[in-house]
């Protein structure tokens, strides 16, 4: 079944401009965006908070707030999505990000086979032994951690989408591959994807990033030769591991380029269109000929980036090949614009671009639904209402709307 179930039966009519050539996103060599800030000041903030180098006796309470309950995916940052969540589970989701399903398994997986810091890719193995060991040491805790917050949703969390972020995610070819070509999906992972089936989630979409090769070199996600080989391999090991009841999403954001300050991390490659769509055709006609139940999506879009998303759609030209197509809408509200930084004179409102999506979707007999929705700031009350406010009108046109990170944060 190519729509979730519900679909588009729900739609409301909006009123819409016929012309979407005429005020769309282009391409560009971005800035940080609003998506990638969420993620790194949140990190940043967090580890600044919980390091015990940063405890003194005069702030005893910051430390206290963030450590009152053992599992801190079941209170404060995590609270609200949950309630949001379970508030109309038929629509709304999780994006489970790098701090949930930790990205760090991967690397600690590659690096126990041997204990051999030198096996690592070159970009890796400045980390150092201590740090990798630490992974290690940590992986059972997170685990404990990560079933008890899914359990905590008692089997109403039916959406979630998986989202590995940069050089770190279990499915990226620089851990997930090995230097002779073999694949290992790091084993934490894998029971991760588990947790969430036996779970009950039955709508979960995973990301096979484009970051890097299999030795952990940049690349520039147009994948060619071995490394497309390599990049379907690694889709089809977790395929065969955990099952086809799968969305699998090839690559994230590729209309845009987002780059990390930290030296290791890449939040977007972008691919032009024509490009993207020569790729995707290749791969998901591959994946469909080997597993025909599994879905397959287009690399969500950052912004609601309707120009890209006909283009790449256009150039597939194979409807059969695409399941769902989505995009990152982050904005002020429902009715706020959604657009690159750069484009500052760009006023075409989110829900009139929701529709064209819709409409674009609909079209190519795909389900349309947002990827990632979030918002920030210091005002959380704010923050939470238009959040709310979003997933209320998503959920009242039938559309499912997985939220990430967190909200309430400064950016």
């Amino acid at each position: 079944m190519k729509k979730f179930e519900g679909g588009f039966a729900n739609r409301q009519s909006h009123e819409s401009s016929g012309n979407h050539e005429v005020e769309q996103v282009k391409p560009n060599e971005a800035s940080m965006t609003a998506m990638c800030g969420v993620a790194k000041v949140w990190n940043q903030r967090r580890s600044v908070m919980l390091s015990p180098n940063n405890i003194d006796d005069n702030h005893p309470k910051q430390y206290e707030d963030q450590t009152a309950n053992a599992n801190q995916f079941l209170t404060h940052e995590y609270a609200y999505e949950r309630s949001e969540i379970l508030k109309n589970p038929e629509y709304v989701g999780v994006n489970l990000d790098s701090i949930i399903v930790n990205g760090q398994i991967a690397l600690a997986d590659r690096y126990r086979q041997t204990h051999n810091i030198d096996d690592l890719p070159q970009r890796y193995r400045n980390f150092g032994v201590e740090r990798v060991d630490k992974f290690i040491s940590d992986q059972d805790s997170l685990m404990g951690k990560f079933d008890e917050y899914v359990q905590s949703f008692n089997g109403q969390l039916k959406h979630a989408r998986i989202h590995q972020t940069a050089h770190l995610s279990p499915l990226g070819m620089g851990n997930a591959v090995r230097s002779d070509g073999s694949v290992v999906i790091a084993p934490e992972f894998v029971r991760q994807v588990n947790i969430l089936q036996q779970a009950g989630v039955s709508d979960l979409m995973v990301t096979a990033e484009l970051y890097n090769d299999r030795d952990g070199n940049q690349i520039d996600g147009y994948l060619t030769g071995q490394q497309r080989q390599d990049y379907i391999n690694m889709i089809s090991q977790l395929v065969d591991l955990v099952g086809d009841n799968l969305v699998i999403e090839l690559g994230n954001e590729t209309n845009t380029n987002i780059r990390n300050d930290d030296g290791y991390s890449m939040s977007a490659v972008y691919i032009e269109p024509d490009k993207y769509a020569e790729f995707y055709r290749d791969v998901a006609s591959q994946l469909k000929q080997r597993y025909p139940n599994l879905r397959l999506a287009p690399a969500g879009t950052a912004f609601a980036d309707y120009q890209y998303l006909k283009s790449v759609l256009d150039g597939i030209g194979d409807d059969s090949l695409v399941d769902v197509i989505s995009c990152h809408p982050y904005r002020g509200a429902v009715d706020g614009v959604s657009r690159k930084p750069e484009e500052s004179d760009k006023t075409v409102p989110y829900f009139v671009e929701e529709q064209w999506l819709v409409d674009l979707a609909s079209q190519h007999g795909a389900e349309y639904r947002i990827g990632e929705i979030a918002y920030g700031g210091r005002d959380q009350q704010a923050a939470h209402e238009n959040l709310d406010r979003d997933l209320q009108h998503s959920a009242d046109l039938g559309i499912v709307a997985n939220i990430w990170p967190r909200t309430g944060l400064p950016f």
